[in-house]
C-alpha cells in the first residue's frame, strides 16, 4: 500500500503500484490459500493501511484493511495489522474491533513529544478496546539510545514494546544508504541488554535469542533457513508475488507454485536465499527461533489486554519498569 510518511529507510511507497494492487476478493483468495498452507497469524502492513487514499476499487485504504481482517478473523486466523497511527480514532477502532482484529502494531517514525504523546495516546485506545497494542521501533545509530525509554514509556501506559534493526538491502521494504544508518555492535549489544531487562516482565514482543544473539550477526549478516516457511510475504501492493521476505522477492504468483512443497517454489528459494546477501529482519528471525518459555510473560499480558485489565497491565508495567532499571 501507499503512506502518508516518507521514511528514508522504507522503500514501500516507491514501490507500490496502484494497478498492480490486490483487490479485496483477490487478497480474500490469497488468505484462503495461506490457511490451506496451514498458516494462523496474519501480518498485515506495508504503507499505511488506514489511509483515507483510495484503491483502484476506489474504496478507502482503511475500508480495504478492514474487510480483509474480518474475512481472516472468520476464518479463525490471527490478524495483526500495522500503523502510524495517524488516521486511528475511536471510531475505526469500533470498526476494527467488530472486525476482529487481534493485535495492533503502531511504528513509531517520528521521536518528538509530540508525536510519541499522539502515538501513546492512540495505541492506549485500542488497548482499551481489548486489541493489543504494540509500539514499534526501529534501531538506528540515532535513535539507540531512546529507546530503552521509548520501550519504558510504552510499559508504563500498558503497551507492548518491539525492536528491530534498520535493514538496508535495498531490495523491496528496505532501502540503501548512502551512510550506513546501523549503529555500532558495541551500542546495540548495550541497547538490547537494557531491553532483556523488560523482556523478563513481558513487555517486550521480541524473543529472548533475537534482543541477546541479534548482535552476533553484525552487520546484519543472518541466513535465514531456505527450507523452512515459517514466515511467508506476499507482495499485495505489487501484484500478490509470493516473496521469501520483504526484500528477497519473486516473480512468482500462488497459481504458479500450487503449494509450498512443489519444487518450483523450494528451488526458487534455495537459490534466492544462497545469494541473497543476507538480512536480519526481527520478525523472520523470530519465527525460525521461536522462545516459548521466554515468551510466556508476554502471553500473561496479552490475555490481560484481552480480558479487559489495560490499568493491572498499567500497573504491572510501572514496576517492571522500577524494577528492570535497578537491573533486577
Amino acid at each position: 500500500l501507499d503512506c502518508s510518511r516518507g521514511c528514508s529507510s522504507c522503500a514501500v511507497p516507491q514501490k507500490y503500484n496502484k494497478e498492480q494492487e490486490l483487490t479485496v476478493e483477490e487478497t480474500g483468495l490469497t488468505i484462503d490459500w495461506l490457511h490451506s498452507e496451514r498458516y494462523r497469524f496474519l501480518s498485515y502492513l506495508g504503507g499505511e493501511p488506514f489511509a483515507p487514499f483510495r484503491t483502484k476499487e476506489d474504496i478507502t485504504f482503511f475500508e480495504h484493511t478492514r474487510r480483509i481482517v474480518q474475512y481472516a478473523a472468520q476464518k479463525g486466523m490471527v490478524v495483526n495489522v500495522t500503523t502510524n497511527g495517524d488516521y486511528v480514532d475511536k471510531e475505526n477502532v469500533e470498526l476494527l474491533k467488530q472486525a476482529g482484529l487481534n493485535t495492533l502494531t503502531y511504528s513509531l517514525h517520528t521521536y518528538t513529544k509530540e508525536s510519541l504523546n499522539h502515538l501513546l495516546k492512540v495505541a492506549r485506545l485500542t488497548a482499551e478496546a481489548g486489541i493489543v497494542s504494540t509500539i514499534q521501533a526501529v534501531l538506528t545509530k540515532d535513535t539507540a539510545e531512546k529507546l530503552p525509554g521509548v520501550a519504558a514509556v510504552a510499559a508504563r501506559n500498558g503497551l507492548l514494546f518491539v525492536v528491530g534493526l534498520v535493514q538496508e538491502k535495498g531490495g523491496g521494504f528496505s532501502t540503501q544508504q548512502k551512510e550506513s544508518l546501523l549503529s555500532s555492535e558495541e551500542e546495540q549489544r548495550k541497547i538490547f541488554g537494557a531491553l532483556l531487562r523488560l523482556k523478563t516482565f513481558g513487555f517486550l514482543v521480541n524473543t529472548r535469542d533475537y534482543l541477546m544473539h541479534a548482535p552476533d550477526f553484525y552487520p546484519n549478516n543472518w541466513t535465514c533457513d531456505s527450507e523452512k516457511d515459517t514466515f511467508i510475504h506476499i507482495g499485495a501492493g505489487t501484484g500478490g508475488t509470493v516473496n521469501v521476505c520483504s526484500d528477497v522477492r519473486t516473480d512468482l504468483r500462488i497459481q504458479d507454485i500450487g503449494t509450498l512443497d512443489s519444487p518450483v517454489w523450494r528451488d526458487k528459494k534455495r537459490d534466492l536465499v544462497r545469494n541473497c546477501g543476507n538480512c536480519l529482519f526481527h520478525c523472520y528471525y523470530e519465527t525460525q527461533k521461536p522462545d516459548l518459555i521466554g515468551d510466556a510473560p508476554t502471553g500473561i499480558l496479552v490475555g490481560l489486554i484481552k480480558a479487559g485489565q489495560v490499568e493491572a497491565v498499567r500497573k504491572l508495567g510501572d514496576i517492571a519498569v522500577r524494577l528492570s532499571s535497578r537491573g533486577e
